[in-house]
């Protein structure tokens, strides 16, 4: 079974690159950027959790690492 990782960068060129290759291999990424970022090429993704915001809200982040592996 594949584990949760959270991804800070998602939406950028390595970022998306790394969310892409780990779904590849039967994860779930969860690719977390700043809300101007370009996640267009990520929605929709099979295995692949877009998240829109930054690291610094303590709400969000909260959110964004419960059940990460």
């Amino acid at each position: 079974m594949g584990k949760r990782v959270l991804i800070t960068g998602g939406a950028g060129s390595l970022g998306r690159e790394l969310a892409l290759q780990l779904a590849a291999a039967g994860h779930n990424a969860v690719a977390m950027d700043l809300p101007q970022c370009d996640f267009s090429s990520l929605e929709g993704a099979p295995g692949i959790t877009a998240l829109r915001g930054s690291i610094t809200d303590p709400n969000l982040l909260r959110d964004a690492v419960h059940d990460v592996d």
